[in-house]
């Protein structure tokens, strides 16, 4: 029984980075399945990224310790929303929600391209 007391201590103080999730939503409070979310720890450029799920949550583990973070959330046809600043702490496991709005008018994309011949088939 000790020894299971003393290991889980000894798991607990092992945390070496902090975490962030939430959810992210548009701006009738709707679930965004398939959003980006990318966190850039700035000082040494360490990208983390992630999509929500269905239910527009998101879970982005083993974050550097320290400040300053920029976090994205982004999705086709809205507007990108940044939080600047941010900063972590040791075993932090940070909540952190976005809202999505002023939805942004797509038009078609078309690709030309000249590169293949008709008779190259392979």
């Amino acid at each position: 029984m000790i020894l299971a007391i003393i290991a889980t201590f000894t798991a607990s103080a092992q945390t070496t980075t902090a975490s962030l999730q939430g959810f992210v939503t548009d701006s009738n409070g709707k679930p965004l399945a398939g959003a980006t979310v990318v966190a850039t720890h700035l000082p040494t450029e360490t990208i983390y990224g992630t999509i929500t799920d269905r239910s527009g949550a998101y879970h982005l583990q083993g974050l550097r310790v320290g400040a300053p973070y920029r976090v994205e959330f982004s999705f086709v046809g809205y507007k990108e929303h940044t939080i600047n600043n941010l900063a972590l702490s040791l075993g932090e496991k940070k909540h952190l929600d976005a809202s999505l709005s002023d939805t942004q008018t797509i038009d078609a994309v078309v690709v030309n391209s000249s590169a293949f011949a008709d008779q190259r088939t392979g």
